[in-house]
């Protein structure tokens, strides 16, 4: 069964992957092992300041508690990318998992300095987006710090909405962020809150 699920997702993302971005910057589905090294090389370009949070951390001794649930999240559809300059340079990453039946949580993405502005990070959302729809998700959801603005006014350019705010021991504030890849999810959204539906999208737009 395992196996099988596994065949049809590559089915799908041999459709969109590998992705050509803005800037001739391109994204490859990558494993687990490639995903870690080459945030190892990259991360402090992309997010230099990680290390001075006050971020909870679960004591070493409770570790070994925490494995089998580990295990357990570890079977979790995942999906994992890195975006490489024309020269075969690794100069991004995305990373996210299953939520729920309905829901992709993107949990990452960032690029290096010398390659935002380009529209990569935009075009990334919209290819991002189209290829989760077409897994079935119904709904991508994300967490942002409150004062990252421009990611948080690039989404919702792209289409998403503002579902909420939590208080994370490890993160701080978080901002809750969602977009639906059907119309009628994302009109839903609005009729429970008795908003005006949002505008039709462009012809671009292929949630139906």
């Amino acid at each position: 069964m395992i196996e099988t699920l596994a065949q049809r997702v590559a089915e799908v993302r041999a459709r969109f992957f590998p992705m050509t971005l803005p800037a001739s910057v391109v994204a490859h589905p990558v494993d687990a092992d490639t995903l870690e090294q080459i945030k190892c090389i990259i991360a402090p370009r992309i997010f230099p300041h990680d290390g001075q949070l006050r971020r909870f951390r679960t004591p070493p001794e409770r570790e070994a508690d925490l494995q089998l649930v580990r295990d357990m999240y570890a079977h979790r559809h995942r999906e994992r990318f890195v975006l490489y300059s024309p020269d075969g340079e690794p100069v991004g990453w995305s990373y996210g998992q299953m939520e729920d039946y309905l829901t992709f949580y993107m949990h990452t993405m960032g690029l290096v300095p010398e390659y935002r502005g380009k529209g990569i990070y935009t075009a990334w959302l919209r290819g991002l987006c189209e290829y989760i729809g077409a897994l079935g998700y119904e709904r991508l959801t994300s967490h942002h710090q409150p004062n990252n603005r421009a990611v948080l006014i690039g989404k919702l350019k792209a289409g998403w909405v503002i579902t909420g705010m939590e208080l994370d021991e490890s993160y701080g504030p978080l901002v809750k962020m969602a977009y639906y890849t059907h119309s009628d999810r994302e009109h839903g959204f609005a009729d429970v809150f008795s908003m005006r539906p949002p505008p039709k999208r462009g012809a671009q737009d292929k949630r139906a």
